[in-house]
């Protein structure tokens, strides 16, 4: 997974906490899951940076403004590196059968 710059998930923290800091399965009924609770706990550690599509999702639930997060998400698109395709999965190995 790659690393993400640090200002976005710091912005999107402080959101988090201005909202009394509700868990990540709440946040994930408020956006309707259009987010889940395990992509909300990862945006907000910064182990993921979501589509900016979640990340609005997320700011709303937060009762936060998207446009005044922008800067930071705008920042951290410039530094992070477009994530690479995943290998195409392989075949199943067939058994010998005995």
């Amino acid at each position: 997974m790659l690393p993400v710059p640090p200002v976005a998930p710091a912005a999107l923290r402080t959101f988090h906490q201005r909202a009394a800091c509700p868990t990540p399965y709440s946040l994930a009924v408020a956006t309707g899951h259009a987010v889940s609770a395990d992509d909300i706990r990862k945006i907000l550690h910064g182990e993921m940076r979501g589509t900016w599509e979640q990340v609005v999702a997320l700011i709303r639930a937060l009762d936060g403004e998207p446009s005044i997060f922008q800067p930071h998400w705008d920042e951290a698109q410039q530094h992070t590196p477009a994530p690479r395709p995943r290998p195409p999965k392989r075949p199943p190995i067939a058994s010998t059968g005995s």
